[in-house]
């Protein structure tokens, strides 16, 4: 991937708005926004799998190349993944991502 980058201190960091970076906070603000919602009913805080993750991903690429918006059947082992989906867009511009807002959604639905 080709990101920009900005040089601070001797060391090259990405820039703020990169689609790493972008990628990085909404997944931070939506463990952080799901653990909130379900501290509120005494459940247990969630924690990251790199491999849900990569998983998702995938069928987040999917749904975006086929213009689909419906739940996967996705297994890991014999287990059934459950999974919140969110869309977004616009007509012009960029689109501000909020793993908040997408959170708030799902809660509130």
């Amino acid at each position: 991937m080709n990101t920009p980058h900005h040089r601070a201190h001797g060391q090259i960091k990405e820039s703020v708005d990169s689609p790493q970076a972008m990628y990085t906070k909404v997944l931070a603000d939506l463990l952080q926004s799901h653990n909130y919602y379900r501290a509120r009913h005494s459940a247990q805080p969630l924690t990251v799998s790199q491999r849900l993750n990569l998983i998702a991903q995938k069928y987040a690429e999917y749904l975006a190349a086929t213009s689909k918006f419906e739940h996967s059947r996705n297994k890991l082992g014999d287990d059934l993944l459950g999974e919140n989906l969110y869309m977004q867009w616009i007509s012009q511009g960029k689109v501000p991502v909020s793993g908040r807002e997408a959170a708030k959604n799902w809660y509130d639905e």
